[in-house]
C-alpha cells in the first residue's frame, strides 16, 4: 500500500518523500518519490508484502543523492557530458514513514532522469566527485588502518526513469567486500593455552576510486595495511579456548576493504603462542595465509578461520550472509 502514495497524490509526505514544500514550475507536474533498498548478497530484492522496515535501511540512516535530467535522451547518450543539474549530494533521511529530503524535486512528463546514491551521507572515509564533474559520479576512497573507524558504504544507481507513478527505486549494494577472522583449537588441544595476539592483512589496496554507475572500482596509490589485532599491544592478545558447542572465536571487527585482485605481496599473518601447562613462558609463533591472485568482489563477505593445532595451523575461507551482521564478539544480531 505505500508505494502507491505518489499514484493516488497523498500529500501526506514522509512515506515516500513527496511533500510539495516547493511548488512546481508550469512544466513540471508530480513530484519525484524516493525508495531505497538494500540489495543484499544472496537476495535480490524483497518480494510482495514485505513493509519498508525491511528495506534494509534503519531509522535515521542517510544517504547523499545525484540526479541528472536527460530530457529526451538516455544516460547511455548524453550521461558522459551531464552534470548533476538537479540534485548533488543531496541528503535523503530515512524516516519511521519513510524517505525524506527537501526541497522536493519534481518531474517534467516524458523527460527521462539517471540517479546515483551513496550511503552513508558524508562518510569520513570518501570524498565526492565536484559539482561539475561531467559523466557518472565517483568516490575517492581511503580505507582505514583499524577496522573499528572503517564504513559498511552501499552504492546505488537507476537510470533513464519517467514518471510512472511510482517511487524511483534506488537499489543499493555493498560497495566492500567485507572480510572477518576467527579462530578455534581442536580437541587434542582443549588442556594447552592458545592465543592470538595479532592479526594484520599487508599488501593490500586501501586507496580506491569508485564510480557509482556500476560500482566500478579501481585501485591507486602503494598498497596498504589494516591491522585487526595489533600485535604490539598486549591488550589484544585474545586467549582461544576449546569449546565444542561453540568452536570459533572472532578475531577483531570485521573490515570493509576495497574490491581488488589481490597482488603477490598481499597476506594475512597471525601471530599466536601455544603452550602447555607444563610450560611457563610461550614462544610467539607465526601463520601467513598468502592472498596472491585472489579476487575481492563487491557485496561479498568472507570469513577466514585459523584452526591452532600443536604441530601447525590450517586455514579455512567461508563465505558468509550478509544477512547475518556480526559484531567484534562473534554474536549475532537482529
Amino acid at each position: 500500500m505505500l508505494f502507491r502514495a505518489c499514484l493516488w497524490g497523498i500529500p501526506l509526505l514522509s512515506l515516500l518523500s513527496c511533500e510539495k514544500d516547493v511548488a512546481p514550475e508550469a512544466d513540471e507536474s508530480s513530484p519525484i518519490c524516493l525508495s531505497g533498498v538494500l540489495h543484499d548478497a544472496g537476495k535480490e530484492g524483497f518480494t510482495k508484502g514485505e513493509t519498508p522496515a525491511s528495506d534494509g535501511f534503519s531509522i535515521g540512516d542517510t544517504i547523499g543523492l545525484m540526479a541528472y535530467r536527460t530530457g529526451v535522451n538516455t544516460w547511455k547518450t548524453i550521461g558522459s557530458s551531464m552534470t548533476p543539474n538537479l540534485m548533488y549530494d543531496q541528503k535523503v533521511t530515512r524516516t519511521a514513514d519513510g524517505w525524506v529530503y527537501a526541497p522536493t524535486r519534481y518531474w517534467i512528463p516524458q523527460y527521462m532522469y539517471s540517479f546515483f546514491a551513496y550511503a552513508p551521507y558524508h562518510t569520513p572515509i570518501a570524498n565526492l566527485s565536484g559539482s561539475s564533474v561531467q559523466g557518472s559520479p565517483f568516490l575517492e576512497i581511503t580505507t582505514p588502518e583499524l577496522p573499528n573507524d572503517h564504513v559498511d558504504l552501499k552504492t546505488a544507481a537507476c537510470f533513464d526513469k519517467e514518471d510512472n507513478g511510482w517511487p524511483v527505486e534506488l537499489p543499493f549494494k555493498h560497495a566492500f567486500t567485507r572480510v572477518r577472522f576467527s579462530a578455534k583449537v581442536t580437541a587434542n588441544e582443549a588442556y594447552y593455552q592458545a592465543t592470538v595476539t595479532g592479526v594484520e592483512m599487508t599488501g593490500i589496496a586501501t586507496n580506491g576510486r569508485l564510480s557509482l554507475d556500476s560500482c566500478r572500482w579501481s585501485a591507486q596509490g602503494m598498497p596498504g595495511k589494516v591491522t585487526v589485532m595489533d600485535e604490539a599491544a598486549a591488550g589484544d592478545d585474545l586467549l582461544i579456548p576449546y569449546s565444542s558447542a561453540s568452536p570459533e572465536t572472532s578475531l577483531g571487527a570485521p573490515s570493509f576493504l576495497i574490491p581488488q585482485t589481490m597482488g603477490a605481496d598481499a597476506k594475512i599473518t597471525f601471530y599466536y603462542t601455544i603452550v602447555s601447562p607444563f610450560e611457563v613462558a610461550p614462544i610467539q609463533r607465526q601463520a601467513v595465509l598468502s592472498l596472491d591472485k585472489v579476487v575481492y568482489a563487491p557485496n561479498q563477505a568472507l570469513h577466514y578461520v585459523l584452526t591452532i593445532r600443536l604441530t601447525g595451523v590450517a586455514f579455512s575461507v567461508q563465505v558468509d550472509d550478509w544477512n547475518v551482521k556480526v559484531d567484534p564478539n562473534n554474536i549475532a544480531l537482529e
